[in-house]
């Protein structure tokens, strides 16, 4: 991944989503989620797959797959397991995070 234009930042608050389509169906093992400086670093992921529409009130609207809660990396060191009996067949992959370690951003 290319981090040249920077860091991805939620606009309003600590809740942020991205949603990462790919070419064909792939199994999701593990996810590595590198965080920000002075608590902007996601402190809770939820992770949902194959959704037709998203937007920022599927947090709110939609049970995730799989919820995992997050240490502070700033590095990249760590990677979170997922349930792969959950993630085999994935067509795109929508992550959420809602919570953060204090800031008032993620």
């Amino acid at each position: 991944m290319d981090f040249a234009q920077g860091e991805t930042q939620s606009g309003y608050g600590p809740d942020l989503v991205i949603y990462i389509p790919f070419a064909g169906e792939m199994r999701v093992k593990s996810i590595c989620v590198i965080g920000g400086p002075d608590g902007k670093s996601p402190s809770k992921m939820k992770l949902y797959k194959n959704e037709s529409t998203v937007d920022i009130n599927i947090q709110e609207d939609k049970k995730a797959v799989q919820t995992i809660d997050l240490n502070e990396n700033l590095d990249g060191s760590l990677e979170y397991p997922v349930n792969v009996s959950k993630f085999n067949n994935v067509s795109n992959l929508v992550i959420g995070f809602d919570e953060n370690f204090g800031a008032s951003k993620t």
